[in-house]
């Protein structure tokens, strides 16, 4: 499991932020983005679609600022996850957020499979 919690630019966030994973969906790593605008403890967790907790990307404390936390496709046990929809949430003081995110073990077997389906119905 790799986790990177990076300070990308220490300028002072107006308020607290969290963006949209780049890339989404993605195969191999993404990347989530989020602003501080306080000294705040900051916490990222990622749930899979019945609600447990897959992985707690983010558990610190945080000086104002932009972050970004990359996240490579792995559990708290190191399996890799499944593929599917996701939900990552950011908890800072009153502040929360849910995004979701979608992770794809192979995007062009799964592209081939739908084009397959729509070519063999249209025959």
């Amino acid at each position: 499991m790799l986790l990177i919690v990076s300070n990308i630019e220490k300028i002072n966030p107006s308020e607290f932020q969290l963006s949209q994973n780049y890339p989404n969906p993605f195969r191999k790593k993404t990347k989530i983005k989020y602003c501080v605008p306080e000294m705040s403890k900051v916490e990222i967790t990622l749930f899979n679609s019945s609600g447990e907790m897959i992985e707690r990307l983010v558990n610190q404390q945080h000086e104002p600022g932009v972050y970004e936390v990359q996240f490579d496709a792995f559990n708290i046990g190191g399996s890799r996850i499944k593929s599917g929809a996701y939900y990552y949430q950011m908890k800072a003081n009153d502040y929360i957020s849910t995004k979701t995110m979608l992770y794809t073990r192979n995007f062009f077997t799964s592209f081939l499979r739908i084009f397959d389906r729509k070519k063999f119905n249209s025959e």
